[in-house]
């Protein structure tokens, strides 16, 4: 039986081994992509820290059109009663979103491959038009992950993950993370997630960590099953169009080869027919 000294040791040190966790965890985030600076932040806050540490009122935001529904909702129901702005542009095309940028603009916001469409945007070719104004470019990576794309290399001010989905990899952690080359920018976030609490809790960081040791395996055999399903797709009839990097007929095939290592875990596809038609097709 064990004793209550024995107990009370058990406690220390798993609390030792969970502190060192949260210790850590920045750590790894920074090697993923390419050693940099990285707050982690509990779920449902990274952007919203990331931006309100940095915008004020009337300050602008440029971003691409195709956008995560959680990150449209945060723009649109909090930024703007903020007083910040924000116009959307097509992603696919540089010269669009350099069209949209005012003098005001503080940030331009970009996801590649993009939710739900799987739309790519060039890092490089917008990361030069932010430069040339001073702006910031902040690429959410979370489809591609680090082990595929690594923006920071690209030119990318700050990248964002949500270590959610892939990073963890595992289905019982909510999170993310930030990664920047720029040490002053990182102290501005680690001072407002420090003052605001947006930080994760020990245990979080720790399962997160057993996660990032799995995530080349995990997307080398994400890739396998979602190519063969994407093809699968692409031949069915009732299957109107398949959108997935990996397929030569993508329409950005070649800036995926350029700028990712693989093709990522995604695919979304369209359905023939109306509404009725595309009901009893799922059934696929």
């Amino acid at each position: 039986m064990a004793t209550k000294k024995g107990f009370k040791e058990n406690i220390r040190k798993k609390a030792i081994e969970l502190g060192a966790s949260l210790v850590n965890f920045a750590p790894a985030a920074r090697w993923e992509e390419y050693n940099e600076v990285a707050p982690a932040y509990r779920p449902k806050t990274i952007w919203g820290k990331v931006e309100l540490s940095i915008l004020r009122a009337g300050d602008h935001i440029v971003a691409a059109e195709d956008l995560y529904g959680g990150t449209y909702r945060l723009f649109e129901r909090v930024y703007r009663e903020h007083g910040i702005t924000l116009t959307y542009a097509d992603g696919r095309v540089p010269e669009a979103l350099s069209e949209a940028i005012r003098p005001e603009t503080k940030i331009v916001w970009i996801e590649t491959p993009t939710n739900p469409l799987l739309q790519l945007v060039d890092i490089e070719a917008v990361a030069a038009l932010c430069r040339d104004r001073d702006i910031l470019l902040v690429v959410d990576s979370t489809f591609a992950t680090p082990y595929l794309q690594k923006p920071l290399v690209l030119d990318a001010d700050v990248v964002v993950h949500s270590t959610t989905k892939y990073i963890n990899g595992h289905s019982d952690v909510v999170g993310g993370a930030v990664i920047t080359s720029d040490r002053e920018l990182f102290n501005t976030m680690a001072f407002y997630q420090n003052a605001a609490g947006a930080v994760p809790g020990p245990f979080d960081c720790w399962l997160t960590l057993r996660g990032i040791k799995t995530l080349a395996v995990r997307m080398k055999a994400h890739q396998e099953n979602t190519m063969a399903i994407a093809r699968y797709l692409w031949s069915h009839p009732f299957v109107e169009s398949v959108s997935y990097p990996g397929l030569s007929d993508h329409p950005q095939h070649e800036l995926e080869r350029r700028q990712m290592s693989g093709f990522g875990g995604m695919v979304s596809f369209c359905i023939r027919g109306g509404n009725e038609r595309r009901t009893r097709s799922l059934r696929i």
